[in-house]
């Protein structure tokens, strides 16, 4: 996937442009919620959209994020630089490497393909991501290196969204379903600064960049799945 986007760069003949890759780390995700039979939901249902606040107690790399993000905005907006942020959420695919700190979801499948335990930190398992392909993440990516009008500064969510959204307990099922395989799960006391719910709300990318996620979440656990076994 990213070896278009370099194809698109090497392309690109006008003024250079910088995309930075920020994260949704940054949004301060202390927020009330509701305890389904497979999930939790927030109390207000509302999707993290750009606005949504930042900061608060987050994680260093949230902290790291942040940091070059609002570095990019304001030297784009003091010195006239073509600059962008996309936001990702949760992305995996194919190839894709996970550790215990993040991007579970590429663990979780391994761990129930290959019969091992899988590690639960917090939430009874019922902590939810919206799940987004490496593929529509890149496709975002070169939309905003070749859109035709300057950045200045502006950020951009580059999430799942609904639709795509997935808690540990209903990934376990959907892997044990695909492969036939039983996955064991420990539950271990909640990390600081871990997130009980994020769906992203790409309203922005769809409406600036005519971009929406097309993989489905079954798709991203199945190419899991396979490479897994």
């Amino acid at each position: 996937a990213w070896s278009m986007v370099s194809d698109t760069m090497l392309r690109r003949k006008t003024a250079p442009r910088l995309v930075n890759i920020g994260s949704a780390k940054i949004y301060n995700m202390a927020i009330d919620t509701v305890e389904r039979r497979t999930r939790l939901e927030p109390a207000d249902r509302n999707l993290v959209n750009e606005q949504w606040p930042v900061g608060g107690f987050i994680t260093p790399f949230g902290v790291s994020k942040l940091a070059a993000e609002q570095y990019v905005h304001n030297y784009s907006l003091a010195y006239g630089l073509d600059a962008c942020t996309v936001r990702p959420g949760c992305f995996s695919g194919c190839g894709a490497l996970a550790v215990e700190l993040q991007n579970w979801v590429p663990m979780l499948v391994r761990a129930v393909v290959r019969g091992e335990t899988f590690k639960v930190f917090g939430f009874g398992g019922k902590q939810v991501r919206d799940l987004l392909h490496a593929d529509d993440l890149a496709r975002l990516v070169l939309a905003a290196i070749d859109h035709p009008v300057p950045w200045r500064g502006e950020a951009f969510n580059a999430c799942g969204g609904v639709g795509r959204d997935i808690s540990i307990l209903e990934a376990v099922a959907i892997v044990e379903e695909l492969t036939g395989k039983r996955g064991e799960l420990r539950f271990e006391a909640e990390r600081l600064a871990d997130w009980k719910w994020f769906i992203g709300d790409n309203s922005a990318a769809e409406l600036t960049l005519g971009w929406k996620p097309t993989i489905s979440v079954g798709e991203i656990v199945q190419e899991l799945c396979d490479e897994a076994i």
